[in-house]
């Protein structure tokens, strides 16, 4: 399971362990799309190195088991870049995307990327508007 969540670290903090957030918080579900993609992603958007990219993504601290929830912040700068996109961008950023590695061979065909990638944008917006975080949660 994986999902982006708009809540701040108190907010998830405080559900019970067993809780699944995108139940109690807005959200998206983006099974298959896991840090690296959003790295990929923010790297596309920010036209950055990916190394550095990665290592924007904090990872929370939580109650995690080898299987998990794993909990990592989306980074302030793309949230706002993603937020900011106009939907022709979109479409030019997910037929992109969808070309990386990390979509190739899996699946994916592009006008999926780019049904994803149009919730991706208005979950940051979403954020922006509640002044709140993106986190991305993940549990196997």
């Amino acid at each position: 399971m994986t999902d982006l969540i708009v809540a701040t670290e108190a907010e998830l903090g405080a559900i019970p362990q067993d809780e699944i957030p995108i139940n109690l918080f807005p959200g998206v579900d983006v099974k298959g799309i896991g840090l690296i993609e959003l790295a990929t992603l923010h790297s596309l958007v920010g036209n950055a190195e990916f190394d550095p990219v990665l290592d924007a993504f904090p990872t929370i601290a939580g109650q995690e088991s080898e299987d998990g929830p794993w909990l990592n912040r989306l980074p302030d700068d793309f949230v706002l870049a993603l937020a900011g996109l106009a939907n022709d961008a979109v479409a030019k950023l997910a037929a992109e995307w969808s070309q990386t590695e990390e979509f190739q061979g899996r699946g994916w065909d592009p006008e999926d990327v780019e049904v994803r990638l149009g919730e991706i944008v208005e979950l940051a917006r979403r954020a922006l508007q509640e002044a709140k975080p993106i986190h991305l949660w993940t549990c196997l």
